[in-house]
């Protein structure tokens, strides 16, 4: 991957739902690395030689018991610093010969990157899943069952804590408007190694996008950086709608993550006139000017034909 905020999409649909054992396998092998690790409350796989053979035969048993398995992804989120991406996804199993509706399935999955010759792959991954959805993922209405329990235990625990507390244990005041919170000393924000260096290079990035966007562009598309700008620098995390190693702001909305938003698409006399031209609006006399416009960006063996 050479863009893994924008790529993980379709390599996470290509792993779990591909649609033959040989495209499952490529997908494997091109983005894992041959010495890759895995853990789920499953399996697990230890980094070493010849460990992604057996994350393929992990990934190859999940289709055998589930011929067919739909993956939601619902956010991903890429650390720079670390080369890391974080992945919240919902998948549907459906369980061979099983007369039951399947559950939607909710996973968090670490993925661990490597650089290696100028791409990405995966070196290690850690999915994370809650008791139900564990449950869940065998069969369908033990969902709810575990989710009783869980309630059950909060209101056990809760109980026990009152008795605790008459014994004088971890009891609070009955107020705590005397404490002033903000003023409790607290551990001071260490800065990580190399953060300081990645948020001045992804400033630089985003200022220059936001000249060429300025220069070619209306102002949408700057307010489009400005706003993946002030994300970053509001938050520690890395913004994964916008992509520094492109310049662009992807919606990330799609299955595949979507096409990202080029920085220099249309100029801001071409927009106007596109727009127009989609609504009706437009005259015969910007008609021309914006045929014109589009002609002369076109390379001369385009315009002879």
């Amino acid at each position: 991957m050479q863009s893994p905020s924008q790529e993980i999409h379709a390599v996470i649909e290509l792993v779990n739902s591909a649609v033959s054992p040989d495209i499952q396998k490529a997908a494997i092998n091109r983005y894992f690395t041959s010495d890759a690790g895995f853990r789920n409350p499953w399996y697990a796989v230890k980094p070493g030689p010849l460990s992604r053979e057996s994350i393929l035969g992990i990934y190859q048993w999940y289709r055998t018991v589930s011929p067919r398995i739909d993956t939601d992804i619902r956010n991903v989120v890429y650390d720079r610093l670390h080369d890391t991406v974080y992945v919240e996804l919902v998948q549907l199993y459906h369980i061979r010969f099983s007369p039951f509706k399947p559950a939607p399935c909710r996973i968090f999955s670490r993925l661990v990157l490597r650089h290696e010759n100028g791409f990405h792959y995966i070196a290690m991954q850690e999915d994370f899943l809650h008791p139900d959805d564990i449950a869940t993922s065998y069969l369908s209405y033990l969902g709810p069952l575990v989710r009783m329990w869980l309630s059950g235990s909060a209101l056990i625990s809760n109980l026990c804590t009152k008795g605790a507390q008459v014994l004088g244990i971890w009891r609070a005041a009955p107020g705590v408007d005397h404490v002033n919170i903000e003023h409790v000393p607290t551990k001071p924000y260490k800065s990580r190694p190399g953060e300081g260096r990645l948020k001045h290079k992804v400033r630089r990035e985003v200022s220059r996008s936001a000249k060429q966007a300025e220069q070619g562009q209306g102002s949408d598309d700057i307010g489009a950086f400005s706003r993946a700008e002030a994300v970053f620098f509001e938050g520690e995390g890395y913004h994964s709608g916008f992509d520094s190693e492109t310049g662009s702001v992807g919606s990330g909305a799609t299955r595949f993550g979507g096409a990202p938003l080029t920085a220099r698409r249309f100029s801001a006399p071409e927009s106007a006139a596109k727009n127009k031209e989609q609504t009706g609006n437009i005259s015969v006399r910007e008609r021309s000017e914006y045929s014109d416009s589009a002609m002369g960006s076109m390379p001369e063996a385009k315009k002879r034909d």
